[in-house]
């Protein structure tokens, strides 16, 4: 995903990483992750999924 405007903060529940994501910023989330989302200001995003299953 790619934050188009807005600022979060999203913490993987198994690692405990937290990535800080502000505007330009892209972050990989693998299928199945469990994070968790704070939002700090309204985010905008685009998202684009896929699985091998073609889903």
């Amino acid at each position: 995903m790619t934050i188009l405007s807005g600022r979060c903060r999203i913490i993987d529940k198994i690692s405990g990483q937290i990535s800080e994501l502000n505007p330009g910023d892209s972050l990989f989330v693998h299928d199945s992750s469990r994070v968790t989302w704070y939002i700090v200001e309204d985010v905008t995003k685009v998202f684009f999924g896929r699985k091998a299953d073609r889903f």
